[in-house]
């Protein structure tokens, strides 16, 4: 999970670090005989990016290129290396993104929105605009919350003024997959009319993990009583512990049951965080096959819906 962050400022603690979250390790640059580098390469330094989450990430030193962000793919088999596709270009659109519960966006999502943005795409991080005079971005109690969608709203408002005449597509990560259900449900008359109806769902949380499914049934209703006019793309690892033992099983469900139209596209040993990925090698896949795919399937979607 560990890497250096070669150009950024050195931790003040340095070899004493303790920090475990992949923020800290992507804003702060660490020695590279840090015992955290030693365990997540086995001993062994070599060039790599950082994740917040699934397989270890190798670091990489000053003056090395980074290596392609990590991501998810689609498939129902095993390809072999020269079926991996070219993502295409994409129609110029604006993606809101609402990030996770923690209200900060993962690592491995960021290098995401930079594919997605060399695609031709403009992507507004929910997470990098605050509430106005609150430092908690979301009320993770209640994804319906009024300060959630107004939060929401206002970033759609800004995002279609400072970007006039492109339409704007809603993607969200985990908890906010549920802010954004809820605003399209019951405000969808206050988002800006180029607002397509769509919903672009990257891990999409619809249990608590170690929870029986009926612990939270809100969770499904936040799916269930999404208009029939939104149409809605699923992006989900599948060994996502957020889906309950069932796993895929128990989203498929889910998703029959919707009013809408629905698309899942399964990550081959994909955990929460979309796009992570672990196992790859028993898979037969690279990571930068991963990403390719993953990043066909949103740039596809998005060019179905402009």
């Amino acid at each position: 999970m560990y890497a250096r962050a070669p150009g950024c400022p050195a931790c003040k603690y340095g070899l004493g670090c303790y920090r475990r979250n992949a923020e800290h390790w992507a804003e702060y640059d660490h020695p590279a005989d840090h015992p955290m580098l030693k365990e997540s390469t086995g001993g062994k330094r070599s060039s790599g990016s950082t994740g917040e989450s699934g397989p270890p990430k190798l670091p990489r030193q000053a003056g090395e290129p980074s290596a392609p962000p990590k991501a998810a793919a689609a498939v129902s088999s095993k390809p072999s290396p020269a079926a991996t596709p070219t993502p295409s270009g994409g129609k110029p659109a604006v993606i809101i993104f609402a990030p996770g519960a923690g209200g900060s966006t993962a690592v491995a999502m960021k290098a995401l929105h930079a594919d997605l943005r060399k695609r031709g795409m403009v992507v507004v991080d929910c997470g990098e605009q605050p509430l106005k005079g609150d430092e908690s971005r979301w009320v993770t109690q209640s994804p319906a919350s009024k300060r959630n969608i107004a939060h929401l709203v206002a970033v759609a408002n800004r995002a279609a003024e400072a970007h006039s005449g492109l339409p704007i597509l809603l993607c969200g990560a985990s908890f906010g997959c549920r802010v954004l259900a809820e605003t399209l449900r019951t405000h969808r008359c206050d988002l800006p009319s180029c607002v397509v109806d769509a919903l672009i769902c990257c891990g999409f949380p619809l249990h608590k993990p170690e929870k029986p499914e009926d612990f939270d049934p809100k969770r499904k209703q936040h799916l269930l009583q999404l208009p029939a006019s939104i149409t809605t793309l699923f992006v989900q690892g599948e060994t996502d512990e957020f889906l309950g033992p069932r796993g895929m099983e128990a989203l498929r469900e889910v998703t029959a049951q919707m009013a809408g139209p629905t698309s899942l596209e399964v990550v081959p040993g994909g955990t929460h965080t979309v796009p992570n990925a672990k196992g790859l090698k028993k898979l037969n896949l690279t990571q930068a096959q991963v990403t390719a795919r993953v990043l066909e399937a949103i740039v596809t979607f998005v060019n179905e819906r402009c």
